[in-house]
């Protein structure tokens, strides 16, 4: 599976199965994605783009990759027996008991072992990773709608925006105090990347 992903900040924009050859990678590139392969079967039942490309730990990952890809093992390739009479039969090699094939970093299939790919899939978890919920303290939900009673929202990111309906403020503190001065329902969206976006609804009452 090829990943691209924003190079500003790891946000996954694109994947794809494989196979895929480089002519692909190269459309990708060509478009301002960087491009990172990881096997179909890491994460089969969860949405890619739930997750990111943390690119701290993408050049080491890449080293890795690259490394083992070059001391990898040729898969095993069919070979045709020819008899006396001119029969022919195609023969398919049996793969070495404790091996699998899987792509690397090219678009090459390559053959390792199981344990050289447990520690693929180990280090491709450091790197593919998942978008976490934000966590934060809300002292209440309910706050009479007076413009000076407030509720206070504790241990945001820092920094984050927090929106109320439409209108966005920038967080740096990680402190964010609402207060309202009309009655009603206000819904507040805290985002902050690599996290996942959080809403919650806060009500207004009146005095």
């Amino acid at each position: 599976m090829l990943i691209g992903y924003r190079l500003a900040d790891g946000f996954i924009q694109q994947t794809v199965h494989d196979p895929v050859d480089m002519t692909y990678v190269e459309r990708m590139q060509n478009v301002g994605l960087g491009v990172v392969r990881v096997p179909d079967d890491f994460v089969p039942e969860v949405d890619l783009f739930s997750r990111y490309v943390d690119l701290a730990s993408l050049p080491q990952h890449l080293a890795e990759a690259t490394a083992l890809e070059a001391n990898s093992l040729p898969v095993p390739e069919p070979y045709t027996i020819v008899r006396e009479d001119g029969s022919q039969d195609v023969v398919i090699p049996p793969m070495p008991e404790g091996f699998r094939v899987t792509r690397l970093v090219g678009s090459t299939e390559v053959m390792i072992s199981d344990q050289q790919y447990a520690d693929h899939l180990e280090s491709v978890a450091t790197v593919v990773r998942q978008r976490e919920a934000i966590e934060f303290e809300l002292s209440s939900t309910a706050v009479i709608a007076d413009g000076e009673s407030t509720i206070s929202i504790t241990g945001l990111p820092a920094p984050c925006t927090v929106f109320v309906d439409d209108t966005s403020y920038d967080v740096e503190d990680g402190h964010f105090d609402f207060a309202a001065e009309d009655p009603g329902e206000y819904l507040i969206t805290v985002r902050a990347w690599p996290f996942l976006d959080t809403s919650f609804s806060i009500t207004a009452r009146a005095s």
